[in-house]
C-alpha cells in the first residue's frame, strides 16, 4: 500500500485533466454513457468507472466526484480534447456543460484529509483500499514536493505492484476489454444500471461466467517491450505484454497460463535467461 499515514504523502497526478459538468441533465447524460453507476454517488464520494466504444472496447476510465449539483471528471491529459470532442456528439440538446478546469488537479495521498480542508473532495480510492486517497484541490495549493517526478516515480511503482491498471498507459483504446483488465474487481462496473455505450458486450461475458484473459502485474530483471510473448517452461504461449514500466508492467495472461503463472518466461529473440516474476493480485478472485 502507499506509505503509511505516520509519513504524510501526497502527489499531484499531472497526467489527469480535470473536467466540471454542470447542467440539469448532468446524470442523466453521464449515466448514459458510463459502466458504473452513477447514483451511487448519492452515498459515495467517488467513483471510479470506464467509457468504451459501441462495441465494449475500452476508451476512458477516470474517476467521478460529486460536487454540489455537479461533477467533476479526471481523463487522461493527452486525450482530454478527443474526450470533450466525443461527448458533444452525444449531448444534442441535453443540458449539460462540460468545462475544462486547468486550475483544479487530481492528488493521490495516504491519509484522508492531506491538506487540513483544502481540497475540494477527497475520499478512499474507490478502486482499491490499498491505492489510499484521491481527490480534487487547486492545482497552486499542491505543495511543489508532491509534483516532482521522483513522487510520482513512487506512487506509480506502487500501483503497478498491486496490480491496477490506469489509462492508456495501460491499456489500449478501442481494443482493451476492461473485464480482462480486472474492471470487475476494482469496481468499475455496475451489473444492475441501465443501459450504457457497449453494454452488449459486457452482459455477454457477465453471462458467460468466463473471463478468458486477465492483466497481471509483473517484475523481471531487465526491461521488457510491448508485446513481447509470455510463455510457459514448456514453451506454450500463454499471453504477451501489454504495458512497461521501468522493470514492472502487466502481462495479459490467457488462463491457461495463470494456472502455472510462478512458471511463465518472455521470449525475447530466442533467449530464455529472463527472469520474471508474475504477480497474481490478492483482490482477484481465487484461480480455480
Amino acid at each position: 500500500m502507499l506509505p503509511n499515514p505516520s509519513s504524510p504523502f501526497c502527489v499531484a497526478l499531472q497526467n489527469r485533466s480535470v473536467i466540471a459538468v454542470t447542467g440539469q441533465d448532468a446524470q442523466d447524460f453521464l449515466q448514459g454513457q458510463i459502466t458504473n453507476d452513477i447514483r451511487d454517488l448519492e452515498t459515495k464520494p467517488a467513483l471510479f468507472t470506464a467509457m468504451l466504444t459501441p462495441q465494449g472496447r475500452f476508451l476512458y476510465d477516470l474517476f467521478i466526484f460529486k460536487k454540489g449539483d455537479g461533477f467533476y471528471l479526471t481523463i487522461d491529459a493527452a486525450r482530454r480534447e478527443a474526450f470533450l470532442k466525443r461527448l458533444k456528439l452525444y449531448t444534442l440538446r441535453a443540458d449539460v456543460v462540460f468545462t475544462p478546469d486547468a486550475d483544479l488537479c487530481l492528488v493521490a495521498a495516504n491519509s484522508p484529509d492531506p491538506f487540513n480542508g483544502s481540497s475540494e473532495v477527497f475520499a478512499r480510492d474507490p478502486r482499491l483500499e490499498a491505492m489510499g486517497y484521491v481527490g480534487i484541490m487547486g492545482c497552486e495549493d499542491v505543495p511543489m514536493a508532491a509534483r516532482t517526478m521522483d513522487v510520482f516515480a513512487a506512487y506509480e511503482t506502487e500501483r503497478y505492484r498491486l496490480g491496477v491498471p490506469d489509462g492508456v498507459v495501460d491499456l489500449i483504446v478501442d481494443k482493451t476489454i476492461i473485464l480482462e483488465a480486472n474492471f470487475d474487481e476494482l469496481n468499475g462496473i455496475a451489473w444492475e444500471k441501465g443501459c450504457y455505450m457497449g453494454q452488449e458486450l459486457m452482459a455477454r461475458a457477465k453471462h458467460a461466467g468466463v473471463i478468458r484473459k486477465r492483466y497481471l502485474p509483473f517484475m523481471a530483471d531487465q526491461v521488457l517491450e510491448v508485446g513481447q510473448e509470455v510463455r510457459t517452461d514448456s514453451g506454450e504461449k500463454a499471453g504477451r505484454v501489454v504495458s512497461v514500466y521501468g522493470r514492472q508492467g502487466f502481462v495479459l495472461l490467457r488462463q491457461t497460463g495463470l494456472l502455472d503463472a510462478t512458471n511463465l518466461k518472455p521470449s525475447i529473440a530466442g533467449e530464455d535467461n529472463i527472469a520474471l516474476r508474475i504477480i497474481y493480485p490478492s483482490y482477484l478472485p481465487p484461480i480455480s
